[in-house]
C-alpha cells in the first residue's frame, strides 16, 4: 500500500460523490508518484483528476482517477510495454460479461499500455466475510465468477491468478473478475 494513503478506495469513493469534497483529493500523493501515474497521459490532466494510488511495481500502476466533467470514478491500470498481460488486456477489451469488470478504454504508447476500467465500489472478496454472507448469496456469488471464467475461457482469455482480491463487487453486491493474467506470476501485490 503506498505511504500516506488516507483510507480506503472504497470510504474514498463515497465521499467523491460530492464535487465539492474532491476538490483536495489527491493531496496526499507526493511529486514522483503523480509524475509517474501521468507519465504518458498529455491530454489526459485536463478531462481527470488523480484520487489515489492504489498500487505501484516495477510493471506499472493502478491508479484512482475522476472523471472532472462527470464526477464519474474510474480505474487507470498502466503496465509497461514487453510485460505479460497486453494481450489479455487487449482481448478482454473486445468482449463484455455482466461479470467481467468493464473495460472503458485501452491506449497504447512506445513505453505504456493503459486500460481503463469501472470503478467498483463494494470492496473484494477479500473483504466480504465482514457482511458475513447468506449461503444463498454465497452460491450466488460463486455462480457469477463461473459465469466469468467460463466466458472468458470462451473467448481465449486465461486469468491466471484468481484469487479473492480479483473478485470486486458493485454497490448492489454483485461480483465481477478483474486482473485478467495482468499481474506477474512472481508479484503478490
Amino acid at each position: 500500500m503506498p505511504a500516506g494513503r488516507p483510507e480506503s478506495s472504497p470510504r474514498l469513493g463515497r465521499r467523491t460523490q460530492n464535487p465539492t469534497a474532491c476538490a483536495s483529493q489527491g493531496a496526499h500523493i507526493n511529486e514522483e508518484q503523480k509524475l509517474r501515474a501521468e507519465q504518458g497521459f498529455t491530454s489526459f490532466k485536463s478531462k481527470f483528476l488523480l484520487l489515489d494510488v492504489l498500487r505501484e511495481d516495477r510493471f506499472g500502476g493502478v491508479y484512482l482517477y475522476q472523471q472532472k466533467e462527470k464526477g464519474t470514478l474510474l480505474i487507470v491500470k498502466k503496465k509497461v510495454r514487453g510485460s505479460s498481460g497486453n494481450e489479455a488486456m487487449s482481448l478482454l477489451a473486445s468482449v463484455t460479461h455482466p461479470n467481467i469488470v468493464s473495460t472503458l478504454g485501452i491506449f497504447r504508447n512506445d513505453d505504456f499500455f493503459v486500460l481503463i476500467q469501472e470503478y467498483m465500489s463494494g470492496g473484494t472478496l477479500q473483504d466480504k466475510p465482514a457482511f458475513h454472507p447468506t449461503w444463498q448469496q454465497t452460491l450466488q456469488i460463486a455462480k457469477q465468477l463461473c459465469e466469468a471464467v467460463v466466458f472468458a475461457h470462451n473467448n481465449r482469455v486465461v486469468h491466471g491468478h484468481l484469487r479473492p482480491t480479483n473478485v470486486l463487487f458493485d454497490p448492489d453486491r454483485s461480483a465481477k473478475v478483474t486482473d485478467f493474467w495482468l499481474q506477474d506470476d512472481t508479484s503478490d501485490v
